[in-house]
């Protein structure tokens, strides 16, 4: 039969994913995400599309932060510098969530942290609104600390690198899958015969918890065993702001004929 065929290759490169509850933005500059550190190189990472309108800064703290983290920065030796946090906020726009994920050359950990902990002390609840969200708060440091906000990072699951296996148990001939930037699929089509689209469900660990085919052109009792193998793979976990959290992905896999 045409459809009794193999898994002999996963485009990594054609991966298509998308966070778990989670809308990804385009590609953007550094400047969006008001940070001045390096990217991840090892996955596809965008800025979070919602909330749709970034709040003001006074509206997450009180008007007497500033004072406040002024007094911190000349306490310090009066560095030249930033800190950057990732805010969560629930559905009733509670902060629920504060982390120091970037911070200037001249600020210390020891700063940074009495900088959250300021944060939480002059908190101030959103607007209410549909879904949990999140935003960055960046304090640039001074005599008068100038506070901005802007877009959280999102970066999608992927494969972890380094996947490399070969067998036949099971499925009667040898299957190859490597995780590589290079890809026999960089522009897979939907109507390609050998193409199946499987979608998977990740933990925050990045292992798989639910697998099922997508799309395909054939169906055969080789769905089974195709899941199976995809169940057995690790994925880096989808992040938000470096946060693990759970995630999808919808993987193109190309069969190979059944020998």
């Amino acid at each position: 039969m045409p459809h009794a065929r193999l898994v002999s290759t996963l485009a990594v490169a054609a991966l298509l994913s998308t966070l778990g509850a989670c809308a990804f933005g385009r590609q953007v500059s550094q400047e969006s995400l008001l940070s001045e550190g390096p990217r991840h190189l090892d996955r596809a990472c965008g800025v979070a599309a919602r909330p749709e309108q970034l709040p003001d800064a006074a509206e997450l703290v009180d008007g007497t932060f500033g004072a406040d983290a002024a007094r911190l920065w000349e306490a310090a030796g009066r560095p030249a510098g930033y800190v950057l946090l990732s805010m969560g906020y629930d559905r009733e726009g509670v902060n629920v969530r504060r982390a120091v994920i970037e911070r200037g050359e001249g600020v210390t950990p020891e700063l940074a942290d009495e900088v959250q902990r300021a944060v939480f002390a002059h908190r101030l609840q959103a607007r209410p609104a549909r879904e949990e969200w999140g935003v960055r708060l960046r304090v640039d440091l001074g005599p008068r600390p100038a506070l901005r906000v802007g877009r959280r990072e999102q970066c999608r699951a992927a494969p972890r690198q380094g996947e490399h296996r070969s067998a036949s148990g099971g499925f009667g001939a040898g299957y190859d899958v490597r995780q590589t930037l290079a890809s026999s699929l960089s522009a897979p089509s939907l109507a390609d015969r050998d193409l199946v689209w499987v979608r998977v469900q990740l933990d925050a660990q990045g292992m798989v918890t639910d697998a099922r085919v997508e799309r395909t052109i054939m169906r055969g009792s080789w769905e089974n065993r195709v899941l199976g193998y995809v169940r057995t793979l690790q994925f880096l976990p989808a992040l938000e702001d470096g946060q693990p959290v759970p995630g999808e992905a919808t993987l193109p896999l190309r069969l190979g004929a059944l020998q």
